[in-house]
């Protein structure tokens, strides 16, 4: 882990510094004088509607629960929190397995203006800290961040009973978390832009009052150094802003669990009763009303996602890239109108990933229609015709295949797919469309690619690499299969049954326990066909066996694949 984060880890954020005793980039706190509530909040917190998809803002929570949660996730352990009404604990004893990887992003900025204690308080997980407390239903708070990034677990899913001690009480785990820098404001009075105000970056209104309060975190000159490159956020712009809470299942892992849609999960939630907004979590009795200018669309309504995806919610337009990639393909899927293109395009630059598969299909149409009716694509031409040919599309391809990059890179399975059949695979086909996108080198190309997916925690990008490491396309080396194994455990958590089921022959103590185990599969690679190849290759390259790491793999494969991947 980075020495940023250890840095920040140790150090608890202290919520109560004075703005003027501050230099850019540690947490700043303006207090003045809060106006008396006149209103109290309606809020009525329901804990059971707290048990749900989450992406609360953390800005305004304690330091030391923000320290925590840091802590977590860099000791390669699965943060886990418990949610209540009153509060929300992070349960540092509990360990659960699944460590975290960053992807980074070109800075993306943001200005929300959040108004009304209920939408203040469900904006940030339905859980009341610091100044919320004060606040009535006149109050507004204006929040500017800067994302430069993600971290993510490839962890899909967390049962209640793969929990053990000091898990007691647990709701959530954190999916992915946001990281960068941010400025909040608040006060009846303020207007949109007064977080800018507080990054010393806007114009002021007058709107500052001595009922305003306002904090910050990272300095937002730092934060115009990162790229999609780094493998780190810069250093001065890592603030923990926005988490993505996955609920505890209930029971144990069933086939259900397993990964099977097309697709990447739209990183939107809040308290049921509340939708995600441009105006943070608001009541869904409200989201229809001139309140909002978009929303987040229910999951599988495609008529309302193509509406809000066009009134500007990218997340909106992340659903709907979900709902027609799982009903359709590239040769029937329909042709989006410009205006509905352009704001899908826009999403995915605007790093919501869902989005991405959607803009990868729709820039690939015109290839795909060329491969039909071009005369010499379609036909017998030589090889050098036809990359003359594509060559005239080098531009479509090149979008198309920049949008498949991203999302296999955010965990889409077809995109991975693609990425790895153009760049890596045999056939003159392949090596047409190589040739044409000016790609020199397929498998560097694809290793780049499908390794910054796996190592930022893409599950859909970890089975494709510990695919292609076995099937000797990375080599067999000692390092590669010791990276296999490592992205094979990382698939397992991601969904992926085979991967589970793969990953524990390599710690089997020896091919005679292949006999007895209840994994029963075919195997995807080409130069490990078996249980004992496995397991002598594992043992010769010098891979420690581990029984416990075996058998907790073998009974997650056997839970999600069922009948298709064990014995009864």
């Amino acid at each position: 882990m980075s020495k940023t984060w250890k840095k920040r880890a140790a150090t608890a954020m202290s919520m109560a510094i004075t703005l003027t005793a501050c230099g850019p980039g540690v947490v700043k706190d303006v207090v003045g004088q809060p106006e008396t509530p006149k209103n109290p909040t309606a809020f009525k917190c329901d804990e059971n509607k707290l048990h749900t998809k989450l992406s609360p803002y953390i800005i305004d929570w304690p330091g030391s629960l923000r320290g925590d949660i840091e802590m977590m996730m860099r000791d390669k352990n699965v943060a886990v929190v418990a949610f209540s009404c009153d509060e929300v604990k992070v349960l540092a004893d509990c360990e659960v397995p699944g460590d975290y990887g960053f992807a980074g992003l070109s800075p993306k900025r943001d200005n929300t203006l959040i108004e009304g204690a209920d939408d203040i308080r469900a904006s940030f997980g339905g859980v009341q800290f610091g100044a919320q407390a004060e606040f009535n239903q006149s109050a507004k708070l204006d929040l500017a961040t800067i994302t430069v990034g993600k971290y993510a677990t490839p962890r899909k899913t967390l049962t209640r009973d793969e929990l053990g001690a000091g898990c007691e009480g647990a709701t959530h785990f954190v999916r992915r978390a946001d990281v960068g820098a941010f400025a909040m404001s608040t006060g009846s009075n303020i207007q949109a832009g007064a977080a800018l105000e507080v990054f010393g970056q806007g114009v002021s209104g007058g709107s500052r009052s001595n009922e305003q309060r306002s904090n910050m975190d990272g300095d937002p000159n730092k934060c115009k150094a990162a790229s999609r490159k780094n493998l780190e956020p810069p250093e001065g712009c890592g603030a923990l802003i926005q988490l993505s809470l996955t609920p505890i299942k209930e029971g144990e892992l069933t086939t259900a669990d397993a990964k099977t849609a097309k697709g990447i999960e739209v990183d939107a939630g809040c308290p049921d009763d509340f939708v995600p907004s441009d105006k943070g979590c608001v009541k869904k009795a409200e989201v229809k009303t001139a309140k909002v200018k978009h929303y987040l669309c229910a999951e599988k309504d495609q008529a309302e996602c193509e509406k809000q995806c066009l009134a500007g919610s990218d997340q909106s337009c992340g659903h709907l890239s979900n709902i027609l990639e799982n009903s359709a393909d590239v040769e029937t899927m329909p042709a989006l109108s410009p205006p509905l293109l352009r704001r899908v395009e826009d999403a995915c630059y605007a790093q919501v990933a869902a989005a991405c598969p959607l803009a990868a299909l729709q820039a690939f149409r015109p290839v795909m229609k060329a491969l039909s009716t071009d005369p010499v694509l379609s036909g017998n031409a030589p090889d050098e015709e036809k990359v003359e040919a594509l060559k005239k599309y080098r531009k479509p391809l090149r979008k198309a295949f920049g949008f498949a990059e991203v999302a296999c890179i955010a965990g889409d399975d077809e995109a991975c797919e693609g990425i790895v059949s153009t760049y890596m695979d045999d056939g003159m086909e392949n090596e047409v469309f190589r040739t044409a996108l000016g790609v020199t080198d397929g498998r560097v190309a694809a290793k780049n690619v499908l390794e910054r997916g796996c190592n930022a925690g893409s599950g859909g990008a970890c089975q494709r690499v510990y695919l292609a490491a076995l099937q000797g396309k990375f080599g067999i080396e000692k390092k590669d299969f010791f990276y296999a194994v490592d992205a094979a455990e990382k698939a397992c958590l991601g969904g992926y049954p085979k991967a589970c089921g793969t990953a524990a022959m390599a710690y089997f103590a020896q091919p005679s326990v292949c006999d007895g185990t209840p994994l029963s599969f075919e195997f995807d690679a080409k130069d490990l066909t078996s249980c004992e190849l496995m397991v002598e290759t594992a043992r010769n390259l010098g891979l420690e066996p581990n029984a416990e790491k075996a058998k907790r793999l073998t009974d997650r494969a056997c839970k999600l694949g069922g009948a298709a991947v064990c014995k009864k």
